[in-house]
């Protein structure tokens, strides 16, 4: 594992040179004109030479118009669509979010797990005042105990940074970091951007195509291996993250992790589009939810519970719609 990773501490930092990127000074109380973070001026060279991770060389390529629709569901999630993989689903955990940031989440989280080990995930990055944080930790510690050996956990642990500049990571490659001749906005922008690009997957990226649904933003896969209950096991992962026009406060965010010997190789390219197809014979439960994403009435929680238990959804998820 590359060197570079003594850096990922100071993440949060390097977002303080992405917001301040104009300037290498910043006034502090007393007027004085103190350098705020310089490291990754002052040392890009060294830091170039150890970016050598074969990710950091995946960019941003181009959709292919035709390809196979695997056999998915749709679900509509904060106004963009998410493929469901047909599996048998036997819990799904629904995250209601602090009432400080809910006016700009306008539908809860959740997390499908199917039996065979298949994930959808959906959740938001929330933004305040200049600094970002991210929901990411907080939601795998929120998962019980029996859900921890899944690499969902593992992966929603890394740290996660989004800012208004991300998306421009799958732009830059190691080699194209100039350190003689680029600017310092520009040198310190694309070295902050690396080093969060080498965060950014739990294994190995494969493909990055650009926009999600019209909307902009990114869709990632990646594949990962490791071990779930002591048995090697390889995950297929897609990342969809889209930012929204009724708030700059939010990016919403879709994961998927599917076992890589399941043959939805193109899920990542139905990742925000809608399909007609996948209205067509989809579960009353996944009905059901999709209503109560959007309209949280007394009504609907009736009928989605029902729903789930008759779908023979496991004691945890019927825990979880009665909150």
């Amino acid at each position: 594992m590359p060197t570079i990773r003594q850096f990922r501490g100071s993440l949060q930092l390097t977002l303080i040179v992405l917001i301040n990127c104009n300037s290498s000074y910043a006034a502090n109380k007393d007027g004085r004109d103190d350098i705020v973070f310089q490291p990754l001026h002052t040392k890009c060279k060294i830091i170039k030479k150890e970016l050598t991770h074969p990710n950091l060389n995946v960019t941003y390529s181009a959709r292919p118009r035709k390809h196979l629709i695997p056999k998915i569901w749709m679900l509509r999630w904060q106004k963009i669509y998410i493929p469901i993989p047909q599996k048998k689903y036997v819990t799904l955990i629904i995250f209601n979010y602090h009432n400080s940031v809910q006016p700009y989440a306008k539908s809860p989280g959740f997390i499908l797990i199917a039996q065979d080990g298949t994930t959808v995930v959906a959740f938001h990055y929330f933004k305040t005042l200049k600094y970002v944080y991210t929901n990411g930790v907080n939601f795998a510690l929120r998962l019980p105990p029996e859900l921890k050996t899944h690499p969902v956990f593992r992966d929603l642990q890394q740290p996660e940074i989004s800012t208004s500049s991300q998306n421009k990571m799958f732009s830059y490659y190691p080699a194209g970091l100039d350190c003689e001749r680029m600017n310092e906005r520009n040198r310190t922008i694309m070295t902050a951007l690396l080093m969060v690009k080498l965060n950014y997957s739990l294994g190995k990226l494969i493909s990055v195509y650009k926009s999600m649904g019209g909307y902009s933003g990114w869709v990632s896969k990646e594949k990962v291996s490791l071990k779930q209950n002591n048995i090697p096991t390889s995950y297929l992962i897609w990342k969809g993250f889209y930012s929204r026009a009724f708030s700059n406060a939010v990016v919403n965010h879709v994961r998927i992790y599917s076992p890589a010997n399941q043959d939805i190789n193109n899920l990542a390219l139905t990742l925000g589009y809608f399909y007609k197809a996948g209205y067509n014979n989809r579960p009353d439960w996944l009905y059901r939810f999709e209503k109560l994403l959007y309209r949280n009435t007394a009504d609907n929680r009736v009928k989605f519970r029902s729903a789930i238990k008759r779908a023979k959804f496991d004691s945890l998820s019927q825990r979880s719609a009665h909150h």
